[in-house]
């Protein structure tokens, strides 16, 4: 079997799936309220969102830990929508550095 497809295939996927999160995430920043407080470009209530790309970029672990901290709701408001939803906020603001 030629590993080539297989690998080509995974990579078009994963590819795709950013895509649709990072071209769609501001429509879902602006439905699930987060830009009540946060701006793409500059602070207002809260940090621009490439200002939190620009403190995250080298932490692999930053996709995680900020979407932990949005579903618990502890020191932030918790968004509404899915688990889902969050991780797509997360992928779209980190995307923006």
């Amino acid at each position: 079997m030629n590993p080539v497809p297989v690998i080509f295939t995974a990579v078009m996927l994963a590819t795709s799936a950013f895509m649709v999160r990072a071209d769609g995430g501001a429509d879902l920043a602006k439905a699930r309220g987060c830009t009540i407080c946060h701006d793409v470009d500059q602070a207002t209530v809260g940090p621009a969102f490439k200002a939190i790309a620009k403190k995250y970029a080298d932490d692999a672990d930053a996709p995680g830990r900020i979407a932990a901290k949005l579903r618990s709701g502890i020191g932030h408001v918790k968004p509404s929508g899915s688990d889902q939803d969050v991780d797509d906020l997360v992928a779209y603001i980190l995307s923006l550095h």
